[in-house]
């Protein structure tokens, strides 16, 4: 029977896909893989949002040196720059999806939350350094990639949530690459406002430094969707294989799920015993039974 709420049904033991070929599992194998499963997407998912927290803008990749180098008829139109601490973020992105769609959307809205508090300490150590260092290097852009991490994330769980919903479960290569373009655009507009605002706070309004902020948000953006579009394979044959390795059911494929009943000790079960009797086997039970039975009056 299909659970009323399906977003929390693969955090149960008790619920899982039937897949054909596939053995029904214990609750406790079952819930032993999905824990461990979860912890290891939870540990990408932090690692590389806290990467883009602490490294930050501390070196810089000219990525329009780049492409000429490797291309030398390419002529782009604008200067793109690639800070280091974004090298990693689109591991983030396919982390918190998987989450979303093997544990559900209030699994994945804890992880994003974690991740926040996280990434608001990191950014306060920052501020620790900077007033240390008497320099102001550090905390703004910390406070700017905070900016960009939450509001990509949150859209991107809501976007992608809202396709699987309406879409039924399927297409989940469709739901991600729209859900990640449309989040990006908005996590990147968060950062370059965030950058500006501080820049402005800090050394007032300067065009140089909307450019160069510009600069950076432009390339950030255009390298994440590169990889979440490469990346998009990978994720299908992920998501395939650790549903059949959690037994997590798929409307697209209408698998039944299973609803595994609770074992009773068999200690506990006790049938009735004869009262004058100390009778230990079934056998001697049944015969005495019989006799009591065939001795009554019709």
């Amino acid at each position: 029977m299909q659970p009323e709420y399906i977003d929390d049904a693969w955090v149960l033991p008790s619920h899982q896909g039937e897949y054909p070929g596939r053995p029904v599992l214990a609750e406790a194998i079952l819930h032993r893989r999905r824990e461990r499963t979860f912890l290891v997407l939870a540990t990408l998912f932090v690692a590389a949002t806290a990467a883009m927290v602490m490294l930050g803008t501390s070196r810089i990749i000219d990525v329009t040196y780049a492409l000429t180098s490797l291309f030398p008829e390419l002529a782009l139109p604008f200067e793109l720059e690639l800070p280091i601490g974004v090298l990693a973020f689109p591991i983030s992105l396919v982390a918190v999806t998987l989450v979303c769609e093997l544990y559900g959307r209030r699994r994945a809205n804890a992880l994003v939350m974690m991740g926040l508090v996280a990434n608001l300490g990191l950014a306060g150590l920052m501020f620790v350094a900077d007033r240390l260092d008497n320099t102001e290097a550090a905390f703004g852009p910390a406070l700017a990639f905070t900016a960009c991490y939450l509001v990509a994330h949150v859209s991107n769980l809501i976007i992608f949530d809202a396709l699987r919903r309406r879409m039924d479960g399927r297409h989940p290569v469709i739901r991600k690459t729209l859900a990640t373009l449309l989040a990006q655009l908005g996590g990147w507009a968060a950062f370059a406002f965030a950058s500006y605002a501080y820049a402005v706070y800090v050394v007032g309004q300067d065009a140089a430094v909307a450019d160069s902020i510009a600069t950076l948000a432009l390339g950030s953006a255009l390298y994440v969707i590169a990889v979440a579009l490469v990346d998009l394979i990978p994720f299908a044959i992920a998501r395939r294989s650790l549903m059949d390795y959690l037994r997590v059911a798929t409307d697209e494929d209408e698998e039944e799920i299973i609803e595994l009943q609770p074992q009773v000790p068999a200690f506990i079960v006790r049938e009735p015993v004869h009262p004058s009797l100390n009778l230990r086997t079934t056998g001697e039970r049944r015969f005495f039974t019989e006799g009591e039975e065939l001795s009554e009056p019709r």
